[in-house]
Order: C-alpha cells, then structure tokens, then sequence
C-alpha cells in the first residue's frame, strides 16, 4: 500500500517524543514508554549473549523504515528484548524500503545471499512472492504452536491464502475511515453528520461542500480513493452486495447489477466533483475537499497536519446500500522459503505478529494500528495517552471497522494476478475518468480478467504436464559434453 510521507524533520521529532509542538501532537518518551509496555528494560548498550544465529529482519515502519531514527529504535527494541528471551538469536534490522519488495527479494534469494529471513511487504508483491516460491507456508507453524488464525481479521487470513495454505501474516490492521472538517461546514453553514449516515445523506452533504475555497481553488466534496482501482475495488463491490471474482479466485465477477450501479455511481459522482481523486490528508489542509477517506496509516500524518490549526473529527465510511464495508490494507510480513534458519525464522515472525510486545512498541511509536484483534482496546489507550490531542477526535471507528468485520482488503486472482490488477486500475479509471460507459468499461474488465485466468490455468497446466513428461534426475546439463 502507498503510504504518504510525512516530512523526515517532522517525523523524527515525532519519533523522539519531541512533539511536533505546533501540530498539537504530544507524544512521550518513546523508549522508556515501549520498555514499559513491553515488560522489558531498554538500554543503551544492551548485552547480548553471544548470538550465534543472525536473523534479518525488514519492519513494516509505516513508511518510514528509511528513516534512521525508525532503525535505530528498532534495533534497540529488538537487543533489547527480543535477544534476551531468545538467546543465541540475534534479529539485524534493515531498511525495508531499500531491501524489501519483491524483485528485490527474488534476486537475492535465488542467489542464495543478502536475503531477508523475516520482511514486510504489501499489494500485487504477494502473488509474485508466492509465484516464485519465496513463501514458506505457515500452516505447520500454526499446529505446532497451537496458534488459530481467529487473532486476525478474517478478511486478512482470505487475502493471506493461496490453495488452503496460510502463506503470509498480516503486518497491522489499517481500516479506512473519513477524516474531514469541521470549520469548512462551520462556514458553509452546514450540520454535522451522523454517524449512521449512508451514502444518500453523504453524497448530498458532499454536493453541497462543492465549490470555490478561499484562495479561489476549487473544492470537492470528498476525497473517497484511496491507492489504485485495484487496490480498493474488492470494499466497492462488498459494499454493493457484489464481489470481484468467484471463490477460487479463477473467474471474474464484474457482471452483476449490483457492481453496474457501483460503476455508475462513482462515474456520476467524480463528475461533478462529489467525490475527487485520491490523495493524501493535504487536500483537508489545503481545502479543496471537506472530507478525506484514509487508512489507519494517515492517523499520525493527520494528526501532525491538521493538528489544533483546524476543526476535525473522524467518521466512519457511510453506510452503503447494501451493508457496510470500507478498504483494509493488504500489508504483511513472509517467512521467506530461502532463509537458512526457517525455525528461529519463524519465531520471529510469530513474535512480530501473533504476539504483542512489538505490536505495543509500534502502535506507540507511530499510532499503527494493531494486527492482532485483542489489542484494540489497548490501542486506543496508548494512542490518546501518545497523542492526547486525539482524544477528542472518534479514534473508535478504526476499531468498530476492524473487529465489526466489514473492513475488506483486496483480493487477488488465481493466476495472473498482477496483470489482472492492471486491467482492473485501467477500466475503472476510465469509468472513473468518464471516458467511457460503466456498460463498456465493466463489460472489457470481466472478459479480459476471466480471459488472464483461463491462459494462467492453462499455462500452469502445461507446465506440469512438460514437468511429468521430462525426468529431472538425469545427467546434469552442466556436466553433458557438448561439442561442435
């Protein structure tokens, strides 16, 4: 998932509990706070006892693991505690944005160094990751340690599993909610809505904000996209009563009525400026939207942007006709098939997900939200108590996404599937662009996905029946004498 930056000034005086004064946001001592909260002492030489097995590790640090502040916390955190209750082990942090991603961990791994035992990535990554067999599946891992799934959201353990296997974990729950604000229908002499509002009662508060600011910049009424078409199309067609594909994620389900009036609406909205573009939480600042729907990875950007300068709350996403639903990211943490150290690999991995220290030491740090569901309540308590800013903001709406089950990640095809994502970003855009018709545009997206599945079947039957046909157990290549 794109995460939006936040400049590396600010965010470094954020990560030191220096506060970001002017933005209202007081967060405390970040070290001594994450000590606490993990029941461990942090030190600023921490003793380790003669590690004997390195583990490499990339964090999912909200965007910001480039930052050398966000790696040196981490390291710490890890001598710290990680060390001390493993001995023998060692967890190296690096830089996720440098040493992440999927190519990168691709190459590295088939050449058999520089890999990553433990790393975060997120989206269209998955399916490639799973396709060139970097995946350890982690069904065994579960058994034998007799870990249920139910701790996550359900809707990340389905996005998570390919052919019944478990082959990744979620890295943080990030639900989308509305950010907006207030002051602007202060000025337009307009109510404040309620939080059962559904999508009618939105669309028309949305219409009325519709306009010129005061810098003479047009305003929209909301900023509701959030990432690429493909990433956000799975949430539009649940809240319709509709999906993207069939069970077994081989046949696309574009077709149905319910995912034409999902078309038409957002086609007839984004024209009139209703509902604008995606983008980062500046078009509040710059008000050329009253309302932003964002993910629970803006909380901090927003928080340190909007701050005490202006009116906001938050709400959650309008209900829409057919239920509630709104986006999940897709973030998550591998076991990486190639590490040469899977067991002490994996109780890293469980460690960072399925346990709560280090979910306590980022939730503090960068108010991320939790991937664990017993946390929430404990988030909500570290976020007021870091930001007291937010405690008049309703911070509770991130959790009644999560724990309410309406909050969808994307899914991914069987086959195919970041081609298939291309085809989706590129007629929903066009729908979205009024370029052309939802008919047209969603009639071209189910045959050209349905069309990317049966070539992927095919293709990966073919493989297996050259597979069948050729021993591998011969004479090497490399060892066949060959002459002219």
């Amino acid at each position: 998932m794109w995460i939006p930056r936040v400049p590396s000034q600010s965010r470094r005086a954020v990560l030191r509990g220096a506060a970001a004064g002017a933005a209202g946001v007081a967060l405390a001592p970040l070290l001594s706070a994450c000590s606490t909260s993990a029941g461990a002492k942090t030190t600023a030489t921490p003793t380790v006892a003669n590690p004997t097995t390195i583990l490499h590790f990339a964090p999912n640090w909200q965007g910001a693991s480039w930052n050398k502040t966000a790696l040196t916390l981490n390291q710490q955190f890890f001598d710290s505690n990680y060390s001390p209750q493993n001995p023998g082990v060692r967890v190296v942090v690096n830089n996720g944005s440098v040493q992440g991603g999927a190519s990168t961990q691709i190459a590295a791994s088939i050449a058999g160094a520089g890999f990553l035992d433990v790393f975060q990535d997120c989206c269209g990554d998955l399916p490639v990751l799973q396709q060139a067999g970097l995946l350890q599946p982690l069904d065994s891992y579960l058994r034998q340690d007799n870990i249920d799934t139910s701790l996550w959201p359900a809707g990340h353990i389905q996005v998570l599993t390919f052919n019944g296997h478990l082959l990744a974990l979620p890295a943080y729950d990030g639900p989308c909610v509305i950010f907006y604000r207030q002051d602007t229908l202060d000025n337009l002499g307009l109510s404040y809505p309620d939080a059962s509002w559904d999508y009618k009662t939105a669309t028309t508060l949305w219409a009325s904000c519709v306009g010129k600011n005061a810098a003479g910049r047009t305003r929209g009424g909301c900023s509701v996209f959030d990432g690429s078409w493909y990433e956000q199309i799975n949430w539009w067609l649940h809240g319709w009563g509709a999906t993207e594909m069939s069970s077994d994620r081989t046949v696309a389900t574009f077709g149905s009525q319910q995912a034409m009036d999902m078309a038409t609406y957002v086609q007839t909205n984004a024209a009139a400026n209703i509902i604008t573009p995606r983008s980062d939480v500046s078009v509040l600042t710059g008000d050329t939207a009253a309302f932003k729907q964002s993910g629970g990875w803006e909380l901090l950007p927003a928080a340190l942007s909007l701050g005490v300068k202006y009116k906001w709350d938050i709400l959650p996403v309008p209900q829409w006709p057919a239920g509630r639903s709104t986006f999940n990211n897709i973030d998550f943490y591998v076991l990486n098939a190639a590490s040469k150290n899977l067991d002490a690999a994996w109780n890293l991995l469980k460690y960072v997900c399925a346990e709560p220290d280090y979910q306590r030491f980022q939730m503090q740090a960068t108010l991320v939200q939790p991937c664990l569901l017993s946390l929430w309540d404990e988030w909500e308590s570290i976020v007021v108590s870091t930001a007291p800013l937010l405690k008049s903001k309703a911070i509770s709406w991130f959790k009644d996404a999560a724990t309410g089950g309406y909050a969808w990640p994307n899914l991914f095809f069987q086959y195919q599937a970041v081609q298939a994502d291309n085809v989706i970003d590129n007629w929903m855009g066009q729908v979205e662009a009024n370029k052309v018709s939802p008919q047209q545009g969603l009639a071209q997206l189910q045959l050209q996905a349905s069309a990317l599945q049966q070539t992927g079947a095919a293709e990966q039957a073919a493989g297996v029946t050259n597979a069948k046909a050729f021993p591998t157990n011969g004479t090497s290549i490399a060892a066949v004498v060959t002459g002219i």
